[in-house]
C-alpha cells in the first residue's frame, strides 16, 4: 500500500499537470465557404464577417485554378467603410495562403484582426477598388459590363486563439505550487 506522502505527492503532480495544461492556449477554429456567380465583368459579391474576438483570418479564391475567372479580394471595416487589406494574384505582393489556391487566385492574410464587423468583396480583375473606402466604389462600376458567365469561390479560416493568462494568473500558480512543494518536503 502506497504511503501518504506517495499518495500526496501523486496528486501534487496530478494537480500540477491539469493546471499546466489549463493554461496551454487552445485556438477555435471556424471555417468560411461562400460561392456564387458573375454575370459581368463589373459585377461586384459581397458576404459580411461578424467577428467576436481578436483572430488570425485567412481568405482565399479558388475560382481560377477551377478554370474561371481572375477574382479579385478585398476586406472592408463595415463601421467605416475602411480598405483593410486587397489582394489580386498569388505571388509577390500578394501571399498565397492555401495550396488550393491557382495562380490567379487572390488571399488575404491578417494575424490578430480585432473584433468587429467586416465585408470580404469579390470582384472580376481589373474592377479594383476605386479607393480606400467601401464608399469610392470600384474601377468599372457594380453593374453593366460585358457579359461573363464564371462562378467564384472564397474559403477561409477564422482562427480565435484562446486568451492567454495575464502574468498574476501565472504567479499565483507557480506560488501555489511552490507553497505545496514546500509543505510536501517539509512532511518528508
Amino acid at each position: 500500500m502506497p504511503s501518504l506522502h506517495t499518495m500526496f505527492l501523486s496528486r501534487v503532480a496530478a494537480a500540477t499537470v491539469l493546471a499546466v495544461a489549463s493554461l496551454a492556449a487552445q485556438a477555435d477554429v471556424a471555417s468560411i465557404h461562400q460561392s456564387g456567380g458573375f454575370g459581368s465583368d463589373q459585377d461586384v459579391h459581397s458576404f459580411d464577417l461578424d467577428i467576436s474576438s481578436a483572430s488570425d483570418l485567412r481568405l482565399w479564391t479558388t475560382s481560377s485554378a477551377a478554370g474561371m475567372a481572375d477574382p479579385l479580394l478585398a476586406l472592408f471595416d463595415r463601421s467605416s467603410g475602411v480598405l483593410l487589406s486587397f489582394s489580386d494574384d498569388a505571388g509577390d505582393p500578394y501571399p498565397q495562403v492555401d495550396p488550393t489556391q491557382g495562380q490567379l487566385d487572390a488571399g488575404i492574410l491578417i494575424t490578430d484582426l480585432a473584433a468587429g464587423q467586416y465585408r470580404v468583396a469579390i470582384s472580376v480583375s481589373p474592377n479594383y477598388p476605386a479607393g480606400s473606402s467601401w464608399a469610392d466604389g470600384y474601377l468599372l462600376g457594380t453593374s453593366g459590363g460585358n457579359p461573363i458567365a464564371s462562378a467564384w469561390t472564397v474559403r477561409g479560416a477564422l482562427t480565435h486563439a484562446a486568451p492567454i493568462p495575464e502574468p498574476t494568473t501565472t504567479a499565483l500558480l507557480l506560488a501555489g505550487l511552490a507553497t505545496v512543494g514546500w509543505l510536501a518536503r517539509r512532511r518528508s
